[in-house]
């Protein structure tokens, strides 16, 4: 069986397991970099809110040897999980003064996202694109984000301009920023590494903070010896799009106060790697550095950029 008829059977077999007033729906839903996925949404009487059940990883459960009634029954407890009977008050969102204060951006490819571009308000910048979503916090469903398109602006009445403004208040406020140095990152990811696995180690339970600064600090030695150059990691508070921190003009000019003028390594849309400039550190030299980071994430919804940017600390300026 193909994915294409796979993705044919699937909604008749669910609907045929719902209530009969209950909607099955085939969706292709875009993400960062073009990929695009297929998900079935299953909406209830009387609710707005639906799960979204993935479908390809079904698929290849099938083509693994899986049943079609063995898919079925997968999906259907995968729905069962996480259905929520949720009718959401959409009101809020069709007023800009009501949602305007929870407006931020990300930074995505633009090349990689041409297609999304045509349907979102954006701008440019360097090789990326500024884009834009709100926030959202339900006491049910918890905190989510979703992307504002040009339709919604043109509910709200408002321009790409002000929704730019909107968002560079708004983004610091509600994310934060970051900058540490890249041992304290890894060294941070280490220690809850190390706190995960002893935890389910039997009789390793009794652990200090102490030993595992101690392992950590020694793993990280033994990853990084005689680091060459300085490195920090630029992002947001929750580590999530928070490479758009090299929008923040404040935030880079103080850096180079400290550092003088910087290379940035778009390592992911997430985060951005500063490099303050040496003699010995050449161009090709972080070249091969973001091709290797770049390698293994290229066709992901993480990928940046292949570009190296330069903050030149006399002119106060970003730029590739």
């Amino acid at each position: 069986m193909t994915y294409e008829t796979f993705l044919k059977i699937i909604p008749d077999m669910v609907q045929e397991q719902v209530e009969e007033e209950t909607q099955v729906r085939l969706h292709t839903i875009y993400k960062n970099n073009d990929q695009r996925k297929e998900a079935l949404c299953i909406l209830e009487p009387g609710c707005n809110v639906s799960p979204t059940i993935y479908l390809r990883p079904y698929f290849t459960r099938h083509e693994e040897g899986a049943g079609m009634s063995e898919i079925l029954d997968e999906i259907m407890a995968e729905y069962q999980t996480n259905r929520c009977g949720l009718y959401l008050d959409v009101e809020e969102f069709q007023d800009f003064e009501k949602i305007g204060s929870r407006v931020v951006f990300k930074l995505i490819n633009y090349e990689h996202n041409r297609e999304l571009l045509r349907d979102v308000p954006h701008r440019r910048f360097l090789d990326l694109a500024v884009v834009y979503y709100f926030l959202i916090e339900n006491h049910f469903i918890g905190k989510g984000t979703a992307m504002i398109h040009n339709q919604q602006l043109h509910i709200w009445n408002v321009d790409e301009d002000t929704l730019y403004r909107r968002a560079l208040q708004n983004t610091d406020r509600l994310l934060g920023l970051e900058i540490k140095p890249m041992g304290c990152v890894i060294r941070e990811l280490l220690k809850k590494d190390l706190i995960h696995q002893l935890s389910g180690c039997p009789g390793c339970g009794d652990f200090t903070k102490e030993q595992v600064d101690s392992w950590s600090l020694h793993i990280l030695d033994s990853l990084m010896p005689g680091q060459p150059y300085e490195m920090y990691v630029l992002s947001n508070r929750d580590k999530y799009y928070g490479a758009c921190a090299i929008l923040n003009d404040k935030c880079l000019a103080g850096f180079a106060s400290e550092h003088g003028s910087f290379y940035v390594i778009p390592s992911s849309i997430h985060e951005v790697i500063l490099m303050p400039e040496t003699e010995s550190l050449s161009l090709a030299d972080l070249k091969l550095l973001l091709v290797e980071i770049n390698a293994a994430g290229e066709e992901s919804q993480e990928y940046l950029s292949p570009e190296i940017y330069y903050y030149d600390s006399s002119q106060e300026c970003l730029r590739v």
